[in-house]
């Protein structure tokens, strides 16, 4: 078997992971996007000391399928670009939408600009990008390695921000959700549609 072999068996192995670990994730296990940060940081992640899969392949510059929101820095209201907020019963809560977006929204990007979009941003100094959050899931909340001294803007968005209030009789209150663990729900969706369309156009 060749090198290329190799490395295209690899790559179908971190599909059929993302694959799985998104199915076990929409049953509602949440704690599956430490796994899907893993698989995403050995496909995309580059280092002075290793190479990421897909950069092997040559394939760190096909366009990537994004559903983000655009981040505008001069918008007053915190942004929180890859989820949507569901209302219903009296309640509310963060979802990762997957194709569930507005047309305007779904767009294709070049890799460099996908991995370090901003996609949370709570106004208050703190944003994170798809890197940011991938990284700090994979390496920090235990989906490799744990480290608990965890960025100062990542533990501030995913511990203590309120993007959005819900207006209730009794008062405001936050709406409810772990936005980081969502939002790599989202991400594993981008990115395993920017694989599956670049097999079908390869």
């Amino acid at each position: 078997m060749s090198e290329a072999d190799d490395l295209r068996s690899l790559l179908s192995e971190h599909v059929a992971f993302l694959s799985s670990s998104c199915q076990s994730f929409d049953s509602g296990f949440d704690g599956e996007a430490k796994r899907l940060a893993v698989s995403a940081r050995v496909l995309l992640h580059d280092t002075a000391k290793s190479r990421s899969l897909l950069g092997q392949m040559g394939l760190l510059d096909i366009p990537f399928y994004s559903t983000a929101a655009r981040w505008n820095p001069k918008n007053l209201l915190a942004h929180h670009g890859l989820l949507q907020i569901a209302v219903g019963g009296g309640d509310a809560s963060y979802r990762a939408p997957l194709d569930d977006r507005p047309p305007h929204l779904l767009r294709w990007v070049p890799f460099r600009e996908w991995w370090s979009e901003v996609v949370f941003d709570d106004r208050r100094g703190n944003t994170l990008t798809r890197k940011e959050i991938v990284l700090s899931l994979a390496n920090k909340e235990g989906g490799a390695h744990v480290d608990l001294n965890l960025t100062s803007s990542y533990e501030t968005v995913t511990r203590h921000s309120s993007f959005w209030m819900v207006q209730t009789p009794e008062g405001p209150y936050p709406i409810e959700g772990k936005v980081e663990r969502l939002a790599m729900r989202q991400i594993a969706h981008e990115l395993l549609r920017t694989l599956r369309e670049r097999r079908q156009t390869a």
